[in-house]
């Protein structure tokens, strides 16, 4: 049974729908997206100002989070209810089945080009609750939390504030200085400078401002 009938969706509502099931045909699957409209929103990245900041995951409507937060120790700290799969996401773990299974998720994935066998195993496994999205604002130096910020505007959040997205500190050296994703204690392996993450953040920012320009968006880290 569907949330909502198909011949009654409107215009207004926000949803996916026919989802491949297998390649023998289609299976309607609608997802009700309505509910993140006018909502406050929290978005956990992975920069580490996650570990070392004070910040409050309560107070929010809704909380999304990204790639290997499944692997944190928040993972088991607050529930997430929109999850955005990246091409570090080991996505057919069996600790992130166990993650997954049983909780209201809603799985986003990026178009993963390069991992289709991991897209169709989710669609399958998860058809009810995963979709497919793509930002066509990229920010590249920022990571992918710009993305879940915007899809969390396009949705209809009036507000959205975040962690974890961080950039590097001034006179960063990847190879002095430790900088430890919040996630997987992994190091940072991009070569992007300081001053280009400046002007990815002063991007974002008149990006944000010209297409949402009524919603408020706050980073609670260093961004």
């Amino acid at each position: 049974p569907h949330p909502k009938d198909p011949t009654q969706i409107t215009k207004d509502d926000k949803f996916i729908y026919s989802m491949p099931i297998n390649w023998e045909g289609w299976k309607v699957i609608i997802i009700p997206l309505n509910k993140f409209k006018d909502s406050k929103i929290l978005i956990i990245g992975g920069g580490p100002t996650v570990n070392e900041y004070d910040w409050d995951h309560k107070g929010y409507d809704y909380i999304f989070s990204l790639h290997n937060f499944y692997q944190s120790d928040w993972s088991s700290k607050i529930n997430i209810d929109l999850y955005l799969i990246g091409n570090q996401t080991k996505a057919l773990s069996p600790k992130f089945s166990d993650y997954v299974d049983g909780k209201n998720i809603i799985l986003a994935m990026e178009d993963l080009e390069l991992k289709r066998q991991m897209v169709h195993e989710i669609q399958k496994r998860y058809a009810d609750k995963s979709l497919l999205c793509s930002c066509r604002a990229q920010f590249k130096s920022l990571g992918a939390s710009p993305k879940l910020i915007t899809l969390a505007l396009s949705l209809g959040a009036k507000q959205v504030d975040c962690i974890g997205v961080d950039g590097v500190p001034k006179k960063f050296n990847k190879k002095t200085t430790e900088y430890k994703h919040a996630f997987d204690k992994t190091g940072w392996d991009k070569n992007y400078s300081h001053e280009s993450y400046i002007d990815q953040f002063k991007l974002f920012s008149l990006y944000l401002k010209h297409y949402f320009p009524y919603s408020i968006v706050n980073n609670l880290g260093v961004g």
